[in-house]
């Protein structure tokens, strides 16, 4: 394993060991000697063909709450790394229900519940399984996206990179799957508890913020993105 650093043995011989190093060795026998061991794996810090050359973190995505009105700000969401499909590029209205089970990670058995969450984006906390897990259940259950939020209702700046488990079911996931900030889930969970008779947060999702006047001055109060 490469150590940040540390020099590789062809760069760099002990001194008093004898050997010639990078400052007496010609330049291009060195790099040619680096690029020897590590085509034939000799040389720690190179690749292999069995790597994995991991995906680059995707890019954010945004939505703005258009209802309730003390939710109405601008939030911030980072999409699954390596599984689920995208958000796409053009703003729509959708609407954002709580999950039922609230950690989905089995279906619930009210038929009230699937048809809740039918065509919704569903609201789920993070905890007891996989994200793709519960990307999957949310899936069957008819939900047309899924914001899982952390556990911690005073996290309000970290998110979470979500990877595939690795378990052979990631292809199965068609739906966009996206991570939001605990403070942001503890909000818009609670909104529902304290208020019985809304059955619905109305988004729109995907959000071109530079489009939104004055953007910055719409993030909710309590986050720092």
């Amino acid at each position: 394993m490469y150590v940040a650093g540390k020099s590789s043995s062809c760069c760099h011989t002990p001194a008093g060991s004898g050997r010639r190093t990078i400052f007496t060795t010609p330049l291009w026998w060195t790099a040619v000697s680096c690029i020897l061991l590590c085509l034939f794996g000799q040389l720690p810090g190179c690749w292999s063909d069995d790597d994995e050359v991991p995906l680059p973190l995707p890019d954010p995505v945004f939505f703005k709450v258009v209802r309730p009105s003390k939710l109405a700000y601008i939030y911030k969401a980072l999409p699954a790394r390596d599984f689920g499909s995208t958000f796409g590029h053009y703003p729509r209205p959708t609407y954002l229900v709580p999950g039922e089970p609230r950690k989905m990670c089995t279906p619930s058995e009210f038929v009230e519940a699937h048809h809740n969450m039918d065509g919704a984006t569903v609201l789920v906390e993070r905890g007891d399984c996989s994200f793709l897990t519960k990307a999957l259940v949310a899936q069957e259950m008819g939900a047309a996206a899924i914001l899982i939020y952390d556990l911690d209702a005073d996290n309000f700046s970290q998110f979470v990179d979500m990877v595939d488990d690795k378990t052979g079911r990631g292809d199965d996931v068609t739906i966009p799957v996206a991570f939001i900030v605990g403070t942001d889930g503890y909000h818009f969970s609670n909104a529902f508890v304290e208020d019985a008779l809304l059955e619905q947060i109305d988004i729109v999702m995907p959000l071109n913020i530079t489009s939104e006047p004055n953007f910055m001055g719409k993030w909710p109060p309590w986050a720092l993105y």
